[in-house]
């Protein structure tokens, strides 16, 4: 694309193709989703349903729907879900896939570099945090909390198979996805709209509003060291942003640890505000160095029908889900 004869180009073609591609990731994620779903129903159904007594217990409010169910068991229906459904994603990208992950990186990666990186992802979790905290609090008088539901769901994933899938499994096939197939298809537009596009629908797919805006942002970061410096590295510094996360959570119980895990992650994020600040020139000219040459790839990128039937029927789902798990506790709960 560096050297197109701009005079001669077919920009009707380029925005058809534009939205064509976008069509495409699009509809590949819901298909890889979609068996995610398939797979993790089939293997709820298995679990829950493996005692004969479990139907009649949870029509009579006896039983819980996950009670059937050990945190191991719901920890690797977690699992396997989303494998399933990032191999059949892989499977068709095939060839081209490993072509868009073993693209030349710009830069090579240095220990400083790193060690900023993951103070960034820090600071990006305290910074989300206290934006929740505060949702949370304005959303009390009305009943609404936006952490309670997500923290049962994510401690019961505290458990060998949980925690293997949380720093291990999981963000190996997320970036795969999302910085290798997703973004790598869309590079070619233009670093940042990949960026940026990859980012999103990375963040839709979590569809719980807890993680839906960490996830987005997270993904921007992520894309932009898969980018810079290869997809290997965005893999590792995912996998030391869940391992933190789930070291901060496993020390939930002692009191001082968790003191000191939170006064880290705040010093964590006053750094990163000042890494902006101090590398604001970089950071704005390797911005304007990734633009798309095309002024208007963002708008064509971003009317795709596809895109917003993606983001609206996975953030509605979001959230009836929570809401339908909710109804049943407090039904249940009767």
């Amino acid at each position: 694309m560096n050297n197109i004869n701009l005079q001669n180009f077919n920009w009707d073609l380029f925005r058809t193709d534009v939205r064509k591609d976008v069509r495409n990731v699009v509809l590949f994620v819901v298909f890889a989703l979609g068996v995610n779903i398939f797979v993790t129903l089939i293997m709820s159904m298995l679990a829950m349903f493996s005692d004969p007594n479990t139907i009649s217990g949870i029509l009579s409010g006896e039983t819980s729907l996950t009670a059937p169910m050990s945190d191991t068991a719901l920890s690797l229906i977690t699992m396997v879900g989303p494998v399933a459904g990032s191999f059949v994603f892989l499977l068709y990208r095939g060839r081209r896939f490993f072509t868009d992950i073993t693209l030349p990186a710009p830069e090579r990666m240095t220990a400083g570099t790193l060690l900023m990186l993951i103070v960034a992802t820090q600071g990006i979790q305290f910074a989300y945090g206290g934006l929740v905290a505060l949702l949370d609090k304005l959303l009390s008088p009305l009943g609404i909390s936006l952490t309670e539901g997500y923290s049962a769901s994510i401690d019961a994933l505290l458990n060998p198979i949980g925690i293997l899938y949380i720093v291990l499994v999981g963000p190996i096939f997320e970036e795969l996805i999302f910085r290798g197939a997703v973004m790598g298809s869309l590079r070619k537009y233009g670093d940042n709209f990949a960026i940026l596009f990859s980012a999103l629908i990375f963040g839709i797919y979590h569809m719980i509003f807890m993680q839906v805006i960490f996830a987005a942002v997270l993904g921007l970061l992520l894309g932009y060291v898969a980018c810079r410096y290869s997809l290997r590295y965005s893999i590792l510094l995912h996998i030391v942003v869940n391992g933190l996360s789930v070291l901060l959570m496993e020390s939930g119980e002692n009191t001082v640890a968790e003191g000191l895990g939170g006064l880290a992650i705040l010093i964590c994020c006053i750094v990163t505000v000042i890494l902006i600040i101090v590398f604001r020139r970089k950071l704005a000219a390797r911005i304007h160095a990734g633009a798309p040459f095309y002024a208007r790839t963002y708008a064509n990128g971003f009317s795709s029908i596809a895109f917003w039937l993606y983001a609206i029927i996975l953030v509605g789902a979001g959230i009836a889900t929570m809401a339908g798990l909710s109804f049943l506790e407090d039904v249940m709960g009767a």
